[in-house]
């Protein structure tokens, strides 16, 4: 790869990462930095690539990323701009840190690095980062002390970026000067364009100064990213939800809708009628399209397509060819088991949500829908679920003639259908699929172990862990272990992500030298969500589990470093939407699973307050 092809890549990245599209960007800067190794396209490189992954949540990984990349050894030996760069970057993890734990101890910290940055390098940006970190620790006559000399900074250069608008606006919400702030955020979010990632930078920092300053957050309108979308609808079948008589004046009422609206990006599937007329629509306007198939695309358009007749299946192909990601949440056939529409459902409204945290943005959902609900699976189903997860639903119905207001109209919660933690059904002897979340796991170091350290280590160690899951013993589908070896099956993803953690902790707490066990005894663990068999195991005698959903989990775990818990993409997603904001997943890259399985996304179960 030469030097231009080095620049077209990485540009290509800061573009990605612009629009929020930060795994992609990610894997773009690995590919440019395996073909670069010094000079200040290498330094700027290793910087984007730790600033991309502190974007997207990843904040151990761009710690890790920054710290390996050697530029703070070298940081008088960088230009300016990326000396300023990189120690902002150190102080933004604090910083991060932080905003997650509330504690005004963590923000005193955050504040001093950012001054600290700012001493040296006596730039605007860093400057106006320690002004606001000390306006929220409290230390109001420093922060307006930093925010004037951001101000006489700001106001030296001839910069006419974004930033220069948003320093600002932030230094002008410090000093109290309300209108001095808006006029310089309508300044910047004329200059934001489409770098989604500054304006969701600058809004996540500038909520809390305005909180901290009893500012009504709306002077932040101008600079806020456009909201993130769900979308959902019926199928267009003679005598169906959709009448195909309708969907002229449905597709007006869509299109209506997307041109009043801006979106930051869109996730859903792609079944003929409401999917694919609210999907053009999406494109017409020029929306990033992200779709997510419960299995194959032939299975799918076979299923959900061309039912509708043939004119779909060209619009379905087209529309999939301009998605900018397709995800196929399981590689297995349909066999007409309605739970893989569902699954796909609550992956892409994961995906959603989880984007809109990224970019601060609201998320939206937008379905099709006639306002009733429709058993296990379909668009009742998904507005059911958003709903449930506390989201808000535009609905477009599907007969202009019906105008009752199906904003209003009852649904009940079956989000949880058919997945609350009940007793496992050990007498059923009839074969069947259910969506699981799936755990994983290996004691590194029991293969050391002699006879006389196995006694510790079943009642310490195993023990241990036994009753951590006796706690949680309501949640839990199935749980097995087999030397070194661990394996638990949940039902609702956001617990088997609390429970890996507290597996996690509980083996760090251990004092492994006083039981005669090695200090190194470490847990991997890797989490999973999908469809899982339910069978009677021949072997056992006992009902089991079984699928390829297991093999791709189990081919996880030992790809997987010590003392971690890693998650693919769907699990990752179902905690984003299920769960209530105490685990984070961060994203670490694509990995290549054990025996060459696959190579997929992968994230990092971190709590949100640690």
């Amino acid at each position: 790869m030469d030097e231009h092809t080095i620049e077209t890549t990485l540009e290509a990245a800061r573009r990605l990462t612009a629009r929020g599209e930060h795994l992609g960007a990610y894997d773009l800067i690995e590919t440019a930095l395996g073909e670069v190794d010094t000079g200040d396209m290498s330094d700027r490189i290793r910087h984007l690539r730790a600033l991309v992954l502190a974007r997207a949540g990843s904040d151990h990984g761009a710690a890790d990323a920054l710290t390996s990349s050697g530029l703070e050894a070298r940081i008088d030996e960088l230009p300016a701009d990326l000396a300023e760069d990189v120690l902002a970057l150190r102080a933004r993890l604090s910083k991060d840190r932080a905003f997650r734990t509330g504690d005004r101890e963590a923000l005193s910290a955050a504040a001093r690095a950012y001054e600290a940055a700012a001493d040296r390098v006596d730039r605007p940006y860093t400057t106006v980062n320690a002004a606001t970190l000390w306006a929220l620790a409290g230390e109001r006559g420093r922060s307006e002390r930093l925010a004037r000399r951001a101000r006489t900074l700001v106001d030296r250069t001839d910069d006419e970026t974004y930033w220069s608008a948003a320093i600002r606006a932030e230094a002008a919400l410090v000093l109290g000067d309300l209108g001095a702030a808006a006029t310089a955020l309508s300044e910047a979010g004329r200059r934001a364009g489409g770098d989604r990632a500054a304006r969701a930078s600058t809004t996540r920092q500038l909520r809390r100064l305005c909180d901290a300053r009893d500012v009504d957050p709306a002077i932040l309108t101008s600079i806020t990213n456009p909201a993130v979308l769900h979308f959902t609808g019926h199928m267009a079948l003679p005598g169906g939800r959709l009448d195909p008589s309708n969907l002229e004046a449905v597709g007006t009422a869509v299109s209506s809708w997307v041109e009043s609206n801006q979106v930051s990006g869109a996730w859903g599937s792609l079944a003929c009628g409401g999917d694919l007329i609210i999907t053009e629509a999406l494109l017409d306007r020029g929306v990033g399209l992200h779709i997510v198939l419960p299995f194959s695309v032939d299975e799918f358009v076979d299923v959900s397509v061309r039912p509708g007749g043939e004119q779909w299946v060209e619009r379905f192909h087209r529309c999939l060819a301009s998605a900018e990601s397709v995800m196929i949440c399981c590689d297995s056939p349909f066999l007409g088991d309605d739970d893989l529409f569902t699954y796909a459902s609550r992956v892409a409204m994961g995906e959603a949500r989880r984007r809109s945290v990224e970019l601060d943005a609201d998320a939206v959902q937008l379905a099709i829908w006639d306002g009733r609900g429709g058993g296990d699976a379909g668009t009742g189903w998904d507005v059911a679920a958003w709903r449930s997860s506390g989201g808000t639903t535009v609905v477009i119905p599907p007969d202009p003639d019906n105008t009752e207001d199906a904003e209003g109209a009852h649904v009940r919660d079956i989000a949880n259908a058919g997945r609350d933690a009940t007793a496992f059904d050990t007498a059923s002897d009839v074969a069947r699929r259910e969506v699981m979340a799936v755990l994983f796991g290996d004691l590194q170091g029991v293969s050391r172990l002699h006879d006389d350290q196995y006694e510790p280590f079943v009642i310490d160690v195993l023990g241990h862990l036994g009753s951590i899951l006796d706690r949680h013993d309501d949640a839990i589908v199935r749980r097995n272990s087999w030397g070194d070896a661990v394996f638990i099956a949940f039902r609702d993803a956001p617990v088997a992500a609390r429970v890996a953690l507290e597996l996690q902790e509980a083996i760090g707490a251990l004092d492994l030298d006083s039981k005669g066990l090695p200090e190194d005894f470490l847990l991997r663990l890797a989490a999973h969500a999908g469809p899982v068999w339910v069978m009677a195991d021949p072997i056992r005698g006992d009902v089991g589990l079984f699928g390829r959903e297991l093999t791709r989990a189990a081919r996880i775990e030992p790809r997987t470093p010590p003392g971690e818990v890693y998650a693919t993409r769907q699990f990752a997603a179902l905690v984003a939407l299920e769960g209530d904001g105490d685990i984070l997943t961060e994203y670490v890259g694509h990995l290549t699973t054990a025996r060459e399985f696959e190579t997929v996304p992968m994230f990092v179960l971190k709590r949100a307050s640690g």
